[in-house]
């Protein structure tokens, strides 16, 4: 009896202890999208894309008296041609109570957060985003609208639908004499259909625009309501670039500006979708040394573009849509827009100014 009420009491203590085990859930997303791109310097291509497919693992563990442990490992997955990483998406590892919530890791910052307030497709990485004339200046992608690496994030608990954000990276892969840092907060309220955010990020070092040591900051507001099956939004946005350019008389500071805004509505009637995205860059405003380029006298007044995307989606179940779309970008003479994540032509220096850019696609798109 002694031995079997041991077993028992063994037994008993080891269910209790798995119960207590992180539960892992597995989930992802498979798209698999035809496009056909051109702009007006490269002629039609056909070709294959993977809209934010993706493989993801999450799971939580009750820590007792209100505390709680999670992690997150994200993916990508480009099925159209097999490839994918295991981790190059939001992944972390985070501790929540009383106080909030703290993550550290691979994350995006409250900036990049606030692309899915202000963007109505699903996933934001299709031609059909606006993405791509909100986050870049005059097409140059800043990193404002990356995930931050070797980051620590903090989100305040929710105080009656007003949140903060706070994020962190000590730029730990700096070279020698750079301070590669980057820091961002965001502030946002949710009130029923309601939704209005801020958000500013700062990222030092990056030498993206000026040739010498640059810092790229950005402040952007949103806000959108939904009003029975329709939803309406609207972003604005300003960008800024300031460094040292060099000259005849060595590094001098100069800056390089932008605003762009976005606005979008989307409604449902039944099974279907209608998405709509108009988007508007304005023209560089240059100081300093940033004298040259898209910065030269004659280039500045024609830096501008728009971009128009429609979309349709038919709904076939809670996890699967028929995807169609267009979406078509105006440059200015000296503009060099493109869309975001699956450009037309991937090197800025390739682009031809004042190139219109246009697409459309149509996939199917399955979560699970």
């Amino acid at each position: 009896m002694t031995r079997k009420t041991c077993m028992a009491a063994a037994l008993a203590l080891a269910t209790t202890g798995a119960h207590a085990q992180t539960e892992v859930r597995v989930y992802g997303l498979a798209s698999a999208v035809l496009e056909s791109v051109r702009s007006t310097s490269v002629p039609r291509k056909t070709r294959f894309v993977s809209n934010s497919s993706l493989l993801g693992f999450e799971g939580a563990e009750d820590l007792g008296n209100g505390y709680k442990a999670s992690f997150q490992i994200e993916g990508g997955l480009d099925i159209d041609n097999g490839s994918g990483r295991v981790n190059n998406r939001d992944s972390y590892v985070a501790l929540q109570g009383g106080f909030g919530r703290i993550k550290a890791g691979f994350m995006t910052s409250p900036m990049r957060g606030m692309g899915s307030r202000m963007n109505f497709v699903p996933g934001s990485t299709s031609i059909a985003n606006n993405i791509g004339i909100m986050t870049t200046l005059n097409g140059q992608a800043t990193g404002l609208n990356s995930r931050m690496q070797n980051s620590i994030r903090y989100d305040t608990p929710n105080m009656n639908g007003l949140a903060g954000a706070l994020i962190w990276a000590p730029g730990e892969n700096r070279a020698a004499g750079q301070n590669n840092y980057a820091y961002g907060a965001g502030l946002s309220y949710v009130n029923g259909p309601l939704y209005a955010g801020y958000a500013y990020e700062s990222r030092n070092a990056q030498r993206i625009l000026a040739l010498g040591e640059s810092e790229e900051f950005g402040h952007r507001i949103a806000a959108r309501y939904t009003l029975g099956t329709t939803t309406v939004g609207i972003a604005l946005d300003r960008m800024k670039s300031r460094g040292d350019f060099f000259t005849d008389a060595g590094p001098v500071p100069g800056s390089i500006a932008r605003s762009a805004w976005s606005v979008s509505a989307k409604h449902t009637a039944g099974i279907h979708d209608f998405i709509i995205h108009y988007a508007g860059a304005g023209d560089v405003r240059c100081a300093g040394a940033a004298a040259e380029g898209q910065c030269a006298s004659s280039s500045r007044p024609f830096t501008g573009a728009r971009q128009l995307s429609l979309l349709y989606q038919y709904i076939l179940s809670k996890r699967t849509m028929w995807q169609a779309y267009f979406s078509r970008i105006n440059n200015e003479a000296a503009a060099r827009y493109d869309f975001d994540g699956d450009p037309v032509i991937s090197g800025l220096a390739a682009r031809i100014p004042g190139s219109d850019t246009r697409g459309f696609g149509f996939g199917i798109r399955h979560e699970f």
